[in-house]
């Protein structure tokens, strides 16, 4: 196998640039632009915002790091962690235990919601969305009691997910299909239990978000409005190299090989565990 022109395995960064190992003078470095603030999973494991420009190295699948890449998002879910807010309503039977736990974050604003009965024990939030496009939703959710027949209910219209939590914050989510026409998006949220409503039963919660996306994408924090995260754009200028090939692999092992190589490399969305041009 011949010696690459391009070697780029995310590990070196700075403002506007991810460094590449090969050539080794700098000539195959990555262009980074992203003109707002992002989240990223940091080598911590914990969820942390990085300023804009600044390429995201994430290591939400553990190992060795990965070059995030994700197009624009919004995150339509106002205060996203903060349930005890007046804009989420709902059942007069469903407390709130604001700012009670250690979040994925590494801070303690991780919210509880107690069901103090199984009528009107919920927490609900109706959120303006476009009609006949497909959504996702998707939030952190932890059981409080360390057991693991605790439920997390979550539903818009006749559509309900029933969704198994643990003991560790996880990410869960939810489709909304593209066939639905409604111009708003009530979601409803339950703390359950495998045989239904106990009373009592709570779960923690944090980081909710409703994204106009097939995929939840990072999270974007929001505060009383909607939050956008611009779109991350790698390139690189290929005229000298005498290219012939472009092979992007990425996080799961999939590949991306570009035989048509344009004098603009746009590198592809997505998490980037090398890039080797031939």
């Amino acid at each position: 196998m011949a010696t690459p022109s391009i070697a780029m395995i995310p590990a070196g960064y700075k403002t506007s640039k991810v460094y590449s190992q090969l050539p080794i003078n700098g000539d195959g470095d990555l262009t980074f632009t992203r003109a707002s603030s992002a989240t990223r999973v940091n080598k911590n494991g914990l969820i942390e915002e990085v300023a804009s420009n600044l390429p995201r190295l994430d290591y939400s699948d553990g190992g060795c790091p990965s070059l995030l890449l994700e197009p624009q998002s919004t995150n339509l879910a106002t205060y996203s962690e903060d349930f005890s807010d007046s804009s989420w309503i709902g059942g007069t039977n469903a407390g709130v235990i604001a700012n009670a736990l250690i979040s994925p974050d590494g801070t303690q604003n991780a919210d509880i919601i107690i069901a103090s009965s199984d009528t009107n024990s919920r927490k609900q939030k109706t959120i303006t969305v476009t009609p006949n496009v497909e959504k996702k939703v998707s939030v952190w959710v932890k059981s409080t009691s360390g057991t693991l027949d605790n439920q997390f209910r979550i539903n818009f219209g006749a559509t309900l997910s029933t969704l198994p939590i643990t003991s560790t914050w996880n990410r869960v989510s939810m489709t909304v299909p593209n066939t639905d026409a409604s111009s708003s998006l009530t979601l409803n949220i339950y703390p359950t239990t495998v045989g239904g409503f106990v009373i009592n039963s709570e779960i923690a919660l944090w980081g909710i978000q409703v994204e106009e996306q097939s995929n939840a994408t990072s999270y974007i924090p929001t505060t009383g409005a909607t939050a956008t995260r611009l779109a991350d754009v790698a390139s690189l200028t290929t005229t000298g190299f005498g290219l012939t090939a472009i092979t992007e692999t990425f996080k799961d092992g999939s590949a991306n090989v570009i035989t048509t190589i344009p004098t603009t490399y746009n590198v592809s969305e997505g998490k980037i565990a090398k890039i080797i041009g031939e």
